[in-house]
């Protein structure tokens, strides 16, 4: 730019006034001289462009030629096949159906380990959806060859291709071995009633089950969804799952385990807790039973007039979520050969049921070895009533109990009640004291071993990090969640993080020879 043009340029008063033919002409000539610097500007950076864009294609040419080095040295590709296609059927059981069309891209190793073990292509996830599914589903059955299927069928708008899809499926129906619907109930109906071939390997089956309001008034009335005519040569058929808010009578008899996930996301309750105890009736080899019952029930539900059912060989009762009404199940149900029993409370329920019916289902399982309870609220005087009741109690976990020293106490020496006792985890119960908990272990002590292995204490009030030390002194003392299957290690609510780090801090300050004696879980 040249001093005349900065000149021009750095005039205020050309703005103040109203421009002269000498002023018009002198920026005329600034503009036109901007203008073809700007135009040169351009073509310079025009041609860095250009030669920035090849440095790319050269750089990019020298990744590949890395990648493809590492590639071939990679580790990946010495495993065994038989690894790989293990590896491949992990991702798909975590869900990533597509693990085996994606691992046939990478390398001709994967490819090949994908191609020869049909056992990889066992997860078949038929997603009604989807562009061509008939394609799909017959290319996954040829690469499945003989292997096992875990089929899987899910849409949300129901389609008339539903019954092609179940007839190529239907073709290799002695090789399943689980079936998962989520589908509109009228298609539901319409798969389990084409499911009359011979099911020889068929072990598990899930299925949602939702109704509207106001449809399909004979199936809400008489449980009519399809189950009583479907499956009758499924020999090994002993797992259901269902999802919904209608409950099915006509379950197979053979059932050992079922779980049933009843909620209703319009609001409106199709079904009562009776409804349960009816399906309940016909299934006399029943093992395991879990209820994750997400609907408020009135008690008026669940009338006195239904007949009382015994289920000989249910080892296993698991309430999950549960919400007002839900123990009703438990009024008209006996468990002579119960073993273990976890009820959890949904923290945000409301005028909550007094749990009469689990405290009459416990004082009649003399064979409870495992009590698992969250937020249920059982009083000293229950405590003092149950605990006489199950001699063969191992493992006792409470979260917000009411549980107090007084029934704790109860279980003193090897007299005392629950004498098979070996576990207690009690977190946030704010009624027991440490010192108590200590006396408990120390009266149970038998020929210098320990009548209680493992101790734990998280969010208890009344604890002290004397009674942490003393308990870790006499048994295993647990601040921390377990590793696996705690439904409070992925909630968070009983992290205790900062009192673990103090407990940990202090520990270091204890001699060697008295930290030696000490079995601490903080971690």
């Amino acid at each position: 730019m040249s001093n005349t043009e900065k000149t021009i340029l750095s005039d205020v008063n050309i703005f103040r006034r109203h421009p002269s033919p000498q002023d018009v002409t002198e920026l005329r000539g600034v503009i036109e001289s901007n203008e073809d610097s700007l135009a040169s500007l351009k073509e310079e950076i025009e041609a860095c462009s250009r030669q920035l864009s090849a440095l790319r294609t050269k750089s990019y040419a020298h990744v590949l030629a890395i990648r493809r080095c590492k590639a071939a040295m990679t580790p990946a590709r010495l495993l065994p096949s038989e690894i790989l296609a293990k590896i491949f059927r992990h991702a798909s059981e975590m869900g990533w159906t597509r693990s085996p069309i994606v691992a046939s891209h990478v390398c001709s190793t994967w490819r090949a380990a994908a191609h020869f073990h049909p056992s990889v292509w066992s997860r078949i996830t038929v997603n009604l959806d989807t562009r061509d599914p008939i394609c799909w589903t017959k290319h996954w059955l040829t690469m499945a060859r003989q292997a096992s299927l875990h089929v899987a069928i899910v849409h949300t708008v129901p389609t008339a291709i539903l019954g092609q899809v179940m007839a190529l499926l239907l073709e290799h129906s002695e090789q399943w071995a689980s079936l998962t619907l989520d589908l509109h109930f009228a298609d539901t109906r319409q798969v389990l009633a084409m499911c009359n071939n011979r099911f020889t390997r068929l072990g598990s089956i899930r299925v949602s089950l939702f109704v509207s309001e106001g449809l399909d008034a004979l199936a809400e009335q008489e449980g009519a969804t399809g189950f009583v005519h479907a499956f009758q040569d499924a020999p090994r058929l002993d797992s259901i799952t269902i999802l919904g808010n209608i409950m099915p009578r006509d379950l197979p008899p053979r059932l050992t385990s079922l779980r049933i996930e009843y909620d209703d996301p319009s609001g409106h309750s199709i079904e009562s807790p009776s409804s349960i105890i009816e399906a309940l009736r016909n299934l006399p080899d029943l093992e395991t039973l879990t209820l994750q019952l997400g609907v408020m029930y009135p008690v008026s539900l669940s009338p006195a007039g239904i007949p009382f059912i015994e289920l000989p060989k249910l080892k296993s009762i698991t309430y999950e979520d549960l919400r007002t009404g839900g123990f009703q199940v438990l009024r008209h149900l006996a468990a002579p050969s119960l073993v273990q029993l976890y009820a959890y409370i949904r923290p945000d329920t409301e005028d909550y049921e007094p749990p009469i019916y689990l405290v009459a289902l416990l004082e009649n399982s003399p064979l409870v070895e495992t009590l698992e309870l969250e937020g249920v609220d059982i009083w000293r005087t229950e405590w003092l009533s149950i605990f006489p009741r199950l001699p063969k109690l191992q493992k006792l976990h409470l979260h917000d109990s009411e549980i107090d020293d007084t029934v704790i106490e109860r279980m003193f020496g090897e007299s005392g009640l629950c004498p098979d006792l070996r576990r207690i985890d009690l977190r946030w119960c704010q009624h027991v004291s440490g010192t108590t908990l200590v006396q408990l272990v120390e009266s149970r002590m038998k020929n210098g071993g320990c009548g209680i292995e493992e101790v734990a204490a998280i969010g208890c009030s009344l604890f002290t990090k004397q009674d942490a030390l003393q308990l870790a002194s006499l048994t295993t003392f647990r601040v921390v969640t377990e590793e696996r299957d705690d439904r409070c290690r992925e909630r968070k609510c009983c992290d205790n993080k900062q009192y673990r780090q103090r407990l940990k801090f202090h520990l270091l300050t204890l001699p060697k020879e008295e930290r030696a004696g000490i079995r601490l879980a903080v971690d």
